[in-house]
């Protein structure tokens, strides 16, 4: 226990929870927009789910971007130019595989409501991001 307590204390000093709640914060907005779009896609325009997933998720991720950079992540060690705008894409778009995965597999292959599929996809891709974006990208 006495380990445990060693990793965790440096991680409160340095205001975990404050990120990790800007972050929830930052992705919950973001989600809305994605969420809206996907639910607007598929519902008005007719558009198929996976591709309405993939257009909603892409402009959610360009937004959150900004808002990670202004509210929730310090520049990391590819703060130099578009570097870090890449390699955060990248790590989107692995997010982005990974959300119609689920969604797939929820949608098509189970039968579960494609709402209802993007929630768990959400939790899942929301703690994929985080921890990604913490480590990879915005890490010093």
């Amino acid at each position: 226990m006495a380990g445990l307590d060693r990793k965790i204390k440096p991680l409160m000093r340095y205001g975990l929870y404050k990120q990790v709640a800007s972050f929830l914060f930052v992705g919950g907005a973001t989600f809305i927009i994605d969420y809206t779009l996907l639910v607007c896609c598929v519902e008005i325009l007719n558009v198929s789910v996976l591709a309405s997933t993939a257009f909603g998720f892409s402009i959610g991720s360009g937004i959150n971007y900004f808002l990670s950079r202004k509210f929730v992540f310090f520049p990391g060690k590819f703060s130099r130019g578009m570097t870090e705008f890449i390699v955060f894409m990248i790590v989107t778009l692995c997010g982005l595989i990974l959300n119609h995965l689920i969604m797939y597999v929820g949608y098509r292959s189970l039968s579960i409501d494609y709402k209802f599929s993007k929630v768990f996809s959400l939790i899942t891709v929301t703690c994929f991001n985080f921890l990604a974006k913490k480590y990879v990208v915005f890490k010093n």
